[in-house]
């Protein structure tokens, strides 16, 4: 709900509740002014009958209180009679109920009573008032009770002018609070709630980033206090301006530097991280032939072998060495011997698969894992590697080799034939590597041949 509706409730609530009360205190006012003429009105009646009453009853002459009865009923008088001390009718408007007896509540307290008794009733569907007041005499002897006046006096006009009142009042009470609901919302909507709405579009305008608004502040229908509120607004509005306006050449100056700065960091991370990933590949392979060197080797070796103990599948390792590798070495220089190492690193890659594994073991020592590889498949690719490095020129090979030609010698053991572990399978296939150079050199063997001669030996 909006303020101008709840400022005008309050006030139209706050004043409803005033004129409710004030309104129902004046109609009960005049209902107690009238009712109270109108008792006094059939009173002052009875008064009139009470000494002819009286007289009649103490000469026991009833008879002669009928003409003053008969007329008696008139206006709101609806009837009037006289009773005796035992409540019987004696004389009345209505001269059908003479000589009846009345003995209800009312009658029997009026009897009783040396003062006035009232009661409303509704007699025939009309609200009425019924009174009833003592006839006596009173002497040097003191007071002597002959009967009791009874009268039954309407009230309807009594009624119909508290309810001609209660309707005035809430007439005059509906048309003061509606003018006054007018009142309020034009002067809560001119002096109030537009120079609010004004401060509110402000700071909406301010909240979305548009620092130069402001409030108007030449409304002449703004109460005194709004507009000097509307002015600190405004001055905190333009220090806000003012000092964003500072931070944001500060942030402006700070953020060129940061993107220097971070320019200058991202550059730095690339060179450390090509530094970084080039210390990576140097700890991992070999700086004259690009393979993996010897450390690295072993890792892969381990991985690779619990990886097929895992899934049940082939392994085969081949050592592999250079022969007379030390003659061509001495003969040519270290130079020449490095691009030998060199030439053959280039062929194993070549004719060996890429998800092989090749290394420089030491010196001109090698080591080939050749992943699902069974033992006869692999005795077919280091035969493959050897006529390689056999059928390949070499420069000056003529001069310093025994047959003229660069040749290998290889030993193949193979997992799970030839053994379980890393260190057994190197070993198994290093003793076929020197049983091969025993032999002559340009060879292969594996190390399932040895046991082969050891058993046929035995």
């Amino acid at each position: 709900m909006s303020l101008r509706r709840r400022l005008v409730l309050t006030v139209v609530g706050l004043t409803l509740v005033v004129l409710v009360g004030w309104s129902t205190l004046l109609v009960l006012v005049s209902a107690r002014e009238l009712r109270q003429e109108s008792e006094l009105r059939a009173s002052q009646a009875l008064d009139l009958l009470r000494g002819p009453s009286a007289v009649a009853l103490s000469r026991h002459e009833v008879e002669s209180l009928d003409p003053l009865f008969e007329g008696a009923a008139q206006g709101d008088l609806l009837e009037v009679g006289v009773l005796d001390t035992q409540g019987m009718v004696v004389a009345h408007s209505d001269a059908s109920r003479y000589g009846e007896r009345i003995e209800d509540a009312f009658v029997l307290e009026a009897l009783e009573s040396q003062e006035r008794v009232t009661e409303r009733v509704e007699l025939d569907g009309v609200s009425a008032l019924r009174l009833a007041v003592p006839v006596e005499t009173r002497s040097e002897m003191g007071v002597v009770r002959w009967g009791t006046l009874v009268a039954v006096v309407s009230v309807e006009r009594v009624d119909g002018a508290i309810l001609r009142t209660m309707a005035w009042l809430a007439g005059g009470s509906m048309f003061m609070l509606l003018v006054l609901a007018a009142m309020t919302w034009s002067l809560i909507s001119t002096r109030l709630v537009r120079p609010m709405d004004g401060m509110l579009l402000a700071a909406q305008s301010i909240k979305n980033g548009d620092l130069s608004a402001r409030v108007p502040v030449n409304e002449p229908d703004s109460l005194g206090e709004i507009a000097v509120l509307a002015g600190v607004f405004n001055g905190m509005a333009r220090q806000i301006e003012g000092q964003t306006s500072i931070l944001e050449g500060r942030v402006a100056r700070r953020t060129a530097e940061l993107e220097r700065a971070n320019s200058e960091l991202a550059r730095i991370n690339q060179r450390l991280s090509r530094a970084v990933a080039r210390l990576a590949d140097i700890a991992k392979t070999d700086g004259l032939t690009g393979l993996l060197n010897h450390r690295s080797f072993q890792e892969k070796l381990n991985l690779e072998l619990q990886r097929c103990m895992r899934q049940e599948h082939p392994l085969s390792i081949v050592m592999i060495d250079v022969d007379h590798f030390k003659a061509y070495n001495d003969t040519h220089g270290h130079p020449a011997g490095d691009q030998v190492l060199r030439e053959v690193s280039r062929l194993f890659r070549v004719n060996l698969r890429e998800l092989d594994i090749v290394a420089r073991y030491g010196g001109e020592e090698f080591a080939v894992v050749l992943l699902d590889t069974p033992k006869g498949a692999a005795g077919l690719v280091a035969e493959k590697l050897r006529q390689a490095v056999l059928d390949t020129d070499f420069p000056q090979a003529d001069l310093s080799q025994p047959e003229g030609r660069i040749t290998i010698s290889l030993g193949v053991a193979s997992f799970p034939d030839d053994g379980l572990a890393p260190g057994e399978l190197i070993q198994m296939a290093d003793v076929a590597l020197y049983e091969a150079k025993r032999r002559g050199r340009n060879r292969v063997i594996q190390a399932g041949e040895l046991l082969s001669m050891i058993r046929t030996k035995k």
